[in-house]
């Protein structure tokens, strides 16, 4: 009797493990896109899916290569977003410079180096509208329909 009852407890285990664990819902579906600023490819941007709908989904992010291309993450490098609706955030910072002294390894190089980051302010590179959950103007459907290419501009676009 109860070698019965482990064999359909073990039964029901691996059915849940299959519908939620391989493909199901709760696995991530590959995403790439492009993302142009003025009609050109941009590197070194970062794309974040941020879940749109009223349950928290895990969110996504990918990072744009030489040609604007960017392939998304969830849990693991590359495996793409869960299902859903998600507000697009494309972000780009400007990366922060290295004093030339940091490199010898000595304690006052390293807290010199220290000082200098703390200091230094970051630039946005992109218009911040693209930076907000509020005023980003992209949407993506996962799995999406058709190519994934999100358009921005430097500048606002007069009506």
């Amino acid at each position: 009797m109860f070698r019965h009852a482990r064999i359909t407890v073990l039964a029901a285990c691996c059915i849940a493990l299959i519908t939620m664990g391989c493909g199901g819902a709760d696995s991530p579906v590959p995403v790439q896109g492009v993302v142009k600023l003025d009609g050109e490819p941009l590197a070194g941007a970062t794309v974040t899916f941020m879940s749109s709908e009223d349950d928290i989904r895990r969110p996504a992010a990918g990072y744009t290569d030489q040609d604007g291309v960017f392939h998304l993450t969830s849990f693991k490098k590359d495996d793409g977003a869960l299902r859903g609706e998600y507000r697009v955030l494309v972000t780009k910072i400007q990366p922060i410079e290295a004093p030339p002294d940091s490199k010898s390894g000595e304690p006052d190089a390293v807290l010199n180096h220290y000082q200098s980051l703390k200091s230094q302010e970051r630039k946005w590179l992109l218009p911040l509208r693209y930076a907000s959950f509020d005023s980003t103007p992209f949407r993506c459907k996962v799995p999406p329909e058709g190519k994934v290419v999100f358009e921005l501009q430097s500048e606002p676009i007069n009506p």
